[in-house]
């Protein structure tokens, strides 16, 4: 929906949409659209919480400032208000949200090809760094286009202080937009390198580049992230500690494991002394259900140099009935879930498994699929997760145990448990009453 909310679906739908992406920011949700013609256009609901608060406001943008072709991945920063769209005449467009404005333009070639297409993109706000990946496995990078935060609507049309292009060493077979396999782009920006990381759809590994901030091109280091999934990449999280104290999810610090145990060498309680460090790693599970996990180092380290191959550092048989669709991590709890529906709950640092949930969707029709697992989301203030699998959605929140009442008179007190967040709580089976609701 992408109206005012007055419930004429002739108003409210747009069949055309090609690119959304919703994001909250306070207590005002913004809504960046994509549509099949290149325009781009913003929603804006302020109080979206209040059921009885319907007040809506769109804009799309003016025609000379629209992409001439379909426009394909919006990425969004709710700390700038701005967003980032790519579309399929190659094209790269950096926008203010409100009031909604162009800020730059990568400039669309002549003589473009069809290969040429951006097929995602990627935003870094605080740096200014814009990267986009081509059907044709280019990687293109911008830096310099630093939103004004001290102006509402940017700071005028911005310049990149450096472009950059970087060649694929293999090309994808299928490079038209309409048939190229959908690309995983993720980047890391430290005060001297920029860390790309890029993953095309059945490929077994991921890549790895690292752009130094300041150099010729000549400097940019590639690695390649592999030995470690049984099958193609379904399902990517990185982790950034963008610095030595940051706080976030940790990186196992334990031996690799074989497939043939995968939980053998964790023999580790929340009591005995841990090795933890924040560093930067990237999780992912493929289509067997494994889930491997790979160091990317600490802030700032650019990893291996040249052509080389990184091995996974920790692998593990998370799921046994279908290929890993999704992983959030936080710094108690991983979430992992399958193509069947399934959500598993894992300690972060020794990587055990505390609590496996069912799917909340009934049976499907004979000769269909079971929903998959679309997204995990933690809150880690709460202790609480929420899970979208097709069109339900689960909810879990560890509860709190009572007491026994003693021999007088008065009501029983709860034990609290621990004060501060912890696994332990995932840990307890009592704590986790199954509550399921659907929408």
């Amino acid at each position: 929906m992408n109206g005012a909310g007055i419930g004429n679906p002739n108003v409210e739908f747009s069949p055309d949409v090609s690119a959304v992406t919703p994001v909250a920011v306070g207590g005002t949700a913004y809504v960046a659209w994509g549509y099949r013609n290149g325009s781009v256009a913003i929603t804006y609901a302020p109080n979206f919480m209040e059921i009885m608060d319907k007040r809506r406001a769109y804009k799309r943008c003016e025609a000379r400032d629209a992409h001439s072709a379909q426009a394909s991945h919006i990425v969004f920063c709710d700390k700038t208000l701005s967003f980032v769209s790519g579309a399929w005449d190659g094209t790269v467009k950096l926008w203010s949200a409100d009031p909604l404005n162009l800020l730059w333009d990568s400039r669309k070639k002549e003589d473009a090809m069809p290969g040429e297409a951006c097929v995602q993109v990627a935003y870094d706000s605080h740096s200014g760094t814009v990267v986009a990946a081509l059907a044709n496995g280019i990687i293109k990078v911008w830096t310099g286009l630093v939103v004004n935060l001290d102006r509402p609507s940017g700071s005028g049309f911005l310049h990149p202080d450096r472009a950059e292009v970087i060649q694929p060493l293999c090309p994808p077979t299928n490079t038209l937009p309409w048939e190229a396999d959908p690309v995983t782009l993720s980047i890391s920006v430290s005060p001297r390198h920029i860390s790309i990381l890029v993953h095309a759809n059945k490929d077994t590994h991921i890549s790895r580049i690292v752009v130094p901030r300041t150099g010729t091109a000549g400097d940019i280091a590639r690695s390649q992230l592999a030995d470690g999934p049984l099958g193609s990449i379904t399902a990517i999280t990185p982790s950034y500690a963008t610095s030595m104290d940051a706080k976030g999810p940790t990186f196992p610090m334990f031996p690799p494991t074989p497939i043939s145990s995968p939980l053998a060498a964790f023999a580790v309680t929340l009591q005995d002394p841990v090795p933890v460090m924040q560093s930067s790693f990237v999780a992912a599970g493929d289509m067997l259900g494994r889930v491997c996990v790979w160091d990317l180092g600490q802030p700032g380290e650019t990893g291996p140099q040249g052509n080389s191959e990184v091995k996974s550092s920790k692998r593990f048989q998370a799921h046994d009935d279908g290929a890993v669709t999704a992983i959030t991590l936080s710094p108690y709890i991983w979430v992992t879930g399958s193509a069947r529906g399934t959500i598993c709950l894992w300690d972060s640092i020794s990587l055990t498994s505390l609590r496996t949930f069912e799917t909340p969707c009934p049976r499907p029709l004979s000769g269909t699929d079971w929903p998959k697992v679309e997204q995990i989301v933690v809150d880690r203030a709460k202790d609480m997760f929420l899970a979208s699998v097709g069109s339900w959605i689960l909810y879990w929140k560890p509860g709190r145990p009572v007491g026994a009442s003693g021999k007088g008179k008065g009501k029983a007190k709860a034990a609290l448990g621990p004060s501060k967040p912890s696994a332990e709580r995932w840990h307890r089976k009592f704590f986790a009453p199954n509550l399921r609701a659907t929408f």
